[in-house]
Parts: C-alpha cells; sequence; structure tokens
C-alpha cells in the first residue's frame, strides 16, 4: 500500500453492547485498542495493536493468483469438515414432543430450551437440555400435554466468535409457528410455538453463495432471522428473530433448511476471526450484505450475494482520519461497480448492519453535508460516531466498512 494510503490506516474496534457488541476505549499514550465485550454472562477487556495488520498483509490484495478466498481468511470450517444432519420429523405423537436444534457454525457445546411450560423455572430453567447426537444435531423427546408452548432454544458455545459471545438465543427455523414474545421471556423477539401433538411441516430450503472479487469467499457469516408477524395491516406486532448463524465453507455456498415463512439474511465480515477492526483501506470487502426472501411451498435460491467493496472505494470515501470535526461535515462516497442506488448513514457504534441514527435518502448521490441533525430530529451530541455508505446491488443492500470520527 502506497505511504498516502497508510496514512489514513484506520485502527478502530467494535463498539456495542449487550446483544449489539462491545464498548470503545482509546488510551492514545501506549497506542492499544480495549475491546469491552458485555453480552450474555461474559465481560473481558482485550488489549490490541492498532498497528497490526488484519489480514496477512497491509498491501492490496492480489486476487490473480487464487481460485477462492481473496481475502486468505481461515476459518473452522476451511481446516476441517463441516456438515451437520438434518434434523429428522418429529413423531406426532400425543403427549410427547421432540426438539430438534442444527446450528450450522461449529463449536457448540450445549443447546438448553427454555419456554412456558407451566412450571415454576419458566424461561429461566431449561424444560430438558438437548442431547449431542455426534452428527451436528441436539435433540431430545420430553412428556408434554396436549397444548401450546412458546419456547425458544438458549444455544452454548461457537468457534471463530461467531456468535459474538457465550450463548445465544435461537428460535425453531423448521417450525412456521411464532408468538409475541411473554412477559417472562428475556428474549424479547419472536418466540416458537410448539404445539402437541406435533404436526407434518415441510421443509424447504433458501441456497445461495458469498463471492469477493468474483471468487467463492468463506468464512463470512450469514445470520438467518425468521418469525416476523405483522397483523392484517402490515402493522408491525413482533420483530423476526435470530434462528442460526453459517459459517459460511471453502465453496462458498449456504443451504438453509427452513420451514415456510419470511427468512431475513444479513452476510456479516467475520469481525470474530480479528482482535482488532479490519482496516478498509487494505480489507476490500462490505461489513454487512442484506436481503429477504419468503418460503412458500418452495426452495429458493438467491442470487449471489457480493461482498467485494473495493479499496478503490474506500479511497473516494472522505473524511477517514478519524479525528475530530466539527458542523457542518461534508462527507463524499463513491457508487460502486454494480450498484444502482446508494446512501449514506451514521451510527453510533462501528457494527456494520446495526440500526442508523442518521441517513440520507436513497439515490444516487455521493456527497452530503450533515448539520448534525440525527433522524429523529435531536441534535447530536459530542463524542465518536461511525459513518458508511450502503449500496443497492440487485437483491442486496450491502454496508461499506465503517471510518470513526469524533464530534465536537
Amino acid at each position: 500500500m502506497s505511504s498516502a494510503c497508510n496514512k489514513q490506516r484506520v485502527s478502530r474496534v467494535i463498539a456495542t453492547s449487550r446483544e449489539r457488541g462491545a464498548r470503545l476505549a482509546f488510551d492514545r499514550g501506549v497506542r492499544t485498542l480495549v475491546i469491552m465485550i458485555a453480552c450474555l454472562g461474559c465481560n473481558k477487556s482485550v488489549a490490541v495493536d492498532v498497528d497490526a495488520p488484519v489480514l496477512a498483509s497491509d498491501a492490496p490484495l492480489d486476487t490473480t493468483q487464487v481460485t477462492g478466498n481473496p481475502l486468505g481468511l481461515s476459518c473452522s470450517v476451511t481446516t476441517a469438515s463441516f456438515a451437520p444432519a438434518q434434523c429428522p420429523a418429529p413423531a406426532g405423537d400425543a403427549g410427547h414432543a421432540t426438539f430438534c436444534y442444527r446450528p450450522q457454525w461449529p463449536g457448540v457445546t450445549g443447546v438448553d430450551v427454555l419456554g412456558g411450560f407451566g412450571q415454576a423455572g419458566d424461561w429461566t430453567t431449561p424444560l430438558v437440555s438437548l442431547t449431542d447426537q455426534h452428527d451436528g444435531t441436539w435433540s431430545a423427546t420430553v412428556a408434554l400435554a396436549n397444548a401450546t408452548y412458546p419456547y425458544a432454544f438458549y444455544v452454548h458455545g461457537g468457534a471463530d466468535g461467531v456468535i459474538g459471545a457465550n450463548a445465544t438465543y435461537a428460535i425453531d427455523q423448521t417450525n412456521p409457528a411464532f408468538v409475541k414474545p411473554p412477559d417472562a421471556s428475556k428474549y424479547r423477539r419472536s418466540v416458537s410455538l410448539l404445539t402437541v401433538p406435533q404436526p407434518t411441516v415441510a421443509i424447504h430450503h433458501v441456497t445461495g453463495s458469498i463471492a469477493l472479487a468474483g471468487q467463492a469467499q468463506p468464512c463470512f457469516v450469514a445470520q438467518v432471522d425468521v418469525g416476523e408477524l405483522r397483523d392484517p395491516q402490515n402493522h408491525l406486532i413482533s420483530e423476526h428473530g435470530v434462528a442460526n448463524f453459517i459459517e459460511v465453507g471453502p465453496d462458498g455456498t449456504f443451504d438453509i433448511p427452513v420451514a415456510d415463512g419470511g427468512v431475513l439474511l444479513n452476510i456479516k465480515y467475520p469481525f470474530g476471526l480479528s482482535t482488532s477492526y479490519p482496516d478498509p483501506m487494505a480489507t476490500p470487502a462490505v461489513g454487512v450484505a442484506r436481503t429477504s426472501t419468503t418460503v412458500a411451498g418452495a426452495d429458493v435460491a438467491l442470487a449471489a450475494t457480493d461482498v467485494t467493496y473495493a479499496t478503490s472505494s474506500y479511497m473516494a470515501m472522505t473524511p477517514v482520519t478519524g479525528g475530530s470535526l466539527s458542523l457542518p461535515i461534508a462527507f463524499t462516497w463513491t457508487l460502486v461497480d454494480g450498484a444502482a442506488s446508494d446512501y449514506m448513514s451514521i451510527a453510533a457504534t462501528s457494527i456494520a448492519g446495526n440500526d442508523p441514527a442518521y441517513t440520507t435518502a436513497l439515490g444516487t448521490a455521493t456527497t452530503s453535508s450533515w448539520d448534525g441533525t440525527l433522524n429523529n430530529g435531536m441534535p447530536a451530541g459530542s463524542g465518536t460516531y461511525y459513518w458508511g455508505t450502503w449500496q443497492k446491488r440487485g437483491v442486496w443492500a450491502s454496508q461499506s466498512l465503517l471510518f470513526p470520527f469524533q464530534l465536537q
């Protein structure tokens, strides 16, 4: 990379709280970043060398000598075979229920079933802990009276920081029935609804592929959300919930077995593989790509996901120095190759895909002057903010990696 580009290198860290990530602290004196990770049952700090490259080299990537994996990433699914079996259909017996969860990321160590089963420990004490079947699935059969029950899985463990915490809630992608979370549920999005005896459910497959610079790109993480509930007037009743995470394998493809209904996919850069935030000037990739689809009685093949965000496009973005700025702030960027429209967004965290505090209008503009007014009409306070662009390419909307700036 040229010296001019090196001067623009941005060292940052994922910053959110609880389910959304980590909080930023920057020690200018010793030039370290500290990731304060707050999550379900964990709290740890990691000192990071801000000058350490995220990739094997800070030089621009040469993709002409490789046939795949242009980012040169290594993760569990590129170093060992990972092919979990499908969950079998439940027997549908009266007075019994079979729970099965099939994590699509390696390293899971346990799966609990939480829910409202008419017991004293509902939503806090597992009804049952599923048994590892040693084929990639976890399952158990329990006695339950014929009735309906809200439930969710609580999944422990994982490789490569895929879930970003020691455990995560997950709802059942092989069950098409969902309800609003009961008051006792700690998971505040849609939860699954069990009916005993269990009906037969048709399972279909959502398939797709991920490419960067025209080549298969493994190790990105596909987050699968299902269960959004709306009323007949299309008003939101309950937000979709996380059902699974897929660590994409060497061929860049994914296959999601799912019951009928809406599916939201977020294809994320694998932040968990790095100890520091990836440098956009050396990482020609998006932070997240997003699309939604509806499964209705048939398999769905999605258009390929292009996770490319060229170095030249990052170099066209300003400001990128991470310094202190005063209002109004002039932002510039470019419409990336293949994009029909774009917009700029500003957020309070560096996690690509998180809800923005400010956005411009969708269109083809590549400049914006921000006076500090947020989307809610309130003025932004002083502090650290992150900005990037959203680009619309076919059915996929993708956001760049983000640049920090300090608002005076």
